[in-house]
């Protein structure tokens, strides 16, 4: 049912609508066995090669089908799965299942492939889904995610807790209609548990993929020098059903040191997992690649030759080394040439059991912990990983750049890499400045070369320095990448600092230097148990609570002479102190959690944060915007939090007693403030509401207030509000 405001105030109902019943075999709970549920959608009955059963579909509300059951599917060996679909059909309400399951909790594995040539370009087919109710934040575009038309994809939904019977997921349109090859559905109950302790796996040369397991690879990243090559995402790797993981490959040039990885790490024992495929048709052969492996400076694997273990080139070759003892917080992994230049395609890193995994320790070990992400140049973005970058924060100069459509080739997060901060003419070096305490750091630069005034060799060539020492030489990001707009990521393994301020100065040599992202980690011993100072506990600080946020700031839109608040509330070791920020700078005697701006003009719009500090540590917080309606453009992005004042007075002058108002309308329109319509109620002592996942586009907003006799006010001027 919807409702509407006819013109004389009066509610009126303008459409109802009623459930369609589908004939159908009627289920129940009772029916279905403890089982786990496969459903080949649009499809019939089929066992894969794992002897998994998959049911002909069922448990579908609308759609139609579609199969081509000669077609080959990459980065899978279950081609029968993802060759049929059930898709929405425009003239019907959104294609959904109901599954008939015993109450409990589930995790849900949705199979895709883009078969259809009309939607093999990105944007082409986007769609949301959701289990239970609740959406899957991050939309579905099945073509951009997988790389490729005829490629396999599985999305993850974990943790769908079921309490009626029936386990529900809905599938919406944003463009084209949406669609699904197959759907698992598995009890969290008996859903195997990861065995491995994997630290980290690295798509080496490549971007993050997701692999057939579910298992997210992260792009590449903790290199010292070398070059990346790949192949084309069209082409078959022999002996494995994660293509994707084998068709880039970071490699040795001659005019480097040896080719190298370095992974931060608490001190233990590990073990490392090499992937290898030779891609490259002038080394097919026996003996025309060979190489040597070493870990933590001891040779693992004399004269490797991957061609001659796979027998062929376009092969998956895999290469375990165990008991890898590290002292130093660094797990170091050296190629080094005997014979044409070294390369591996992907790594593994896994903790054995008697590596520290966290918490109180006795052995001395260290652990590592994020404390800033910062979008150089960019606005908060919450990546992949559902880690938070704030807005750009803690510089001293430069200029900004961005382009929010540019695609980014070697990574999923192509926010953190459309934006950067770049050194500007007449400005002092560009400077960044982390309050901190004192201790060691590991640190992650993120660039991606995106001026086509740039895109050859030699043409932006600069330094980097932290605490007066290089830590960056003659970077040529274009040179490192191959390409432009592509990602590179320089990990600094040791960072060590004794001021309170973890300093990065970027200094040109041709160009000017830029950024694009910051990663500062905090690497810290574990507590040995007889820790000096003062303690909460038995002579031990390791159970103290961690310094952290527990809510955070949000967008407010508010209109001119207004009063708006934002706050932030936070938990700690020790006594919090406050500091908020306004574009960057410090707002003297900001100093509580919350912040109140009174009688509001247009020099209070802008960008917030609020660093929180104890016991010598910080944090900060989401950076968010303050609004003036109708002072400036409001521009936000996905999501606009619209706030207001209560009136004090009725029309006819009287005073209006915060009592009497039992609730406010919000009104929402797209186009013009002539297309706005009811949109939701709140209660008379709410003051602001958030619109969440907005369409881009230009949106209208007002509000109108109703009594407790239910005389409604006229409409506030409408606040108009751009979603980028």
């Amino acid at each position: 049912m919807s409702i509407s405001i006819t013109r004389t105030g009066l509610l009126k109902v303008v459409s109802t609508s009623c459930l369609a019943l589908v004939a159908g075999a009627a289920f129940s709970a009772s029916d279905i066995s403890p089982t786990d549920i496969r459903i080949n959608a649009g499809g019939k009955q089929f066992t894969d090669s794992a002897g998994h059963s998959w049911s002909a579909d069922f448990g579908f509300n609308g759609g139609i089908t579609a199969s081509n059951l000669s077609l080959g599917i990459k980065n899978t060996i279950k081609d029968t799965l993802y060759q049929s679909r059930r898709r929405h059909t425009s003239n019907e309400p959104d294609l959904s299942y109901a599954i008939p399951v015993a109450d409990g909790t589930y995790n849900v594995r949705l199979h895709f492939s883009e078969n259809y040539q009309g939607a093999f370009k990105n944007g082409a087919r986007v769609f949301k889904v959701a289990a239970e109710g609740k959406t899957d934040p991050t939309s579905i575009d099945v073509f951009k995610e997988a790389g490729d038309g005829y490629r396999a994809l599985i999305r993850y939904i974990d943790g769908v807790k079921v309490t009626d019977g029936k386990l529900n997921i809905t599938f919406t349109d944003l463009a084209s209609t949406a669609f699904v090859s197959g759907i698992e559905v598995l009890s969290a109950e008996t859903t195997a548990p990861t065995v491995e302790k994997v630290v980290y796996r690295i798509n080496s040369g490549g971007g993050k993929v997701t692999d057939s397991n579910g298992v997210q690879w992260y792009a590449d990243n903790h290199f010292i020098n070398g070059l990346t090559a790949s192949v084309s995402a069209n082409t078959n790797i022999i002996g494995t059903a994660d293509d994707d993981i084998y068709l880039s490959r970071r490699r040795h040039t001659s005019s480097q040191s040896d080719l190298e990885y370095a992974f931060p790490v608490n001190n233990g024992n590990y073990s490392v997992r090499l992937h290898f495929s030779e891609n490259y048709d002038g080394t097919f052969g026996f003996g025309k690649r060979v190489f040597d492996i070493f870990a933590e400076d001891k040779i693992r694997k004399n004269d490797f030759d991957v061609y001659s273990k796979a027998g062929s080139g376009y092969t998956a070759v895999n290469e375990t080394i165990s008991n890898i003892n590290v002292e130093d917080g660094t797990l170091n992994i050296r190629f080094l040439d005997q014979k044409s230049t070294a390369f591996v395609s992907a790594i593994e890193v896994i903790a054995n059991e008697e590596v520290s995994t966290g918490g109180d320790t006795n052995n001395g070990s260290s652990k590592i912990e994020a404390i800033y992400r910062v979008n150089a140049g960019g606005t908060t973005y919450k990546d992949g990983a559902g880690n938070t970058w704030s807005a750009d924060a803690h510089f001293n100069a430069g200029k900004t750049a961005s382009n929010p459509n540019q695609a980014i080739a070697k990574t999923s997060d192509d926010t953190i890499y459309q934006s950067r901060r770049r050194n500007s003419a007449g400005d002092p070096n560009l400077v960044y400045s982390f309050p901190v305490d004192a201790g060691e750091y590991s640190v992650n630069l993120h660039f991606s070369e995106n001026y086509s005034g740039t895109f050859k060799n030699g043409a932006r060539v600069f330094d980097v320095y932290s605490e007066g020492n290089k830590i960056v030489d003659s970077l040529d990001v274009f040179a490192a990448t191959g390409k432009g707009n592509t990602a590179l990521v320089r990990n600094i393994p040791s960072i060590k600092v004794s001021d309170g301020y973890l300093t990065l100065r970027f200094t040109d040599t041709k160009s000017t230097a830029f950024i694009s992202g910051i990663e500062v980690m905090k690497i810290s011993a574990a507590s040995t148990g007889n820790n000096s100072g003062d303690s909460t506990g038995a002579g031990n600080t390791g159970n103290a609570t961690p310094l952290a946020f527990t809510a955070q700031p949000s967008n407010e839109i508010v209109n001119p002479g207004r009063s708006v608040t934002l706050s932030v509330s936070a938990k700690g070791p020790a006594s919090l102190n406050y500091q908020w920020y306004f574009k960057g700078g410090k707002i003297s005697g900001a100093n509580n959690s919350d912040l109140k701006l009174t009688s509001v003009t247009s020099n209070n719009a802008g960008q917030y944060y609020c660093v929180v500090t104890s016991n010598g540590k910080s944090v900060t917080s989401n950076t968010v915007k303050l609004i003036v309606a109708g002072t400036s453009p409001v521009e936000v992005k996905n999501d606009a939090t619209i706030s207001w004042a209560a009136p004090a007075k009725r029309a006819n002058g009287k005073a209006l007693p915060k009592s009497e108002i039992s609730q406010y309308e919000i009104f929402h329109g797209v186009g013009s403030a002539g297309n706005m319509t009811y949109a939701e109620t709140v209660p008379g002592t709410q003051l602001k509401y958030e619109f969440k996942s907005l369409d881009k586009g230009t949106h209208y907003f007002a509000v109108q207030t109703v009594d407790h006799n239910g005389v409604r006010s006229k409409q506030s001027q409408p606040i108009q509000v751009v979603i980028k």
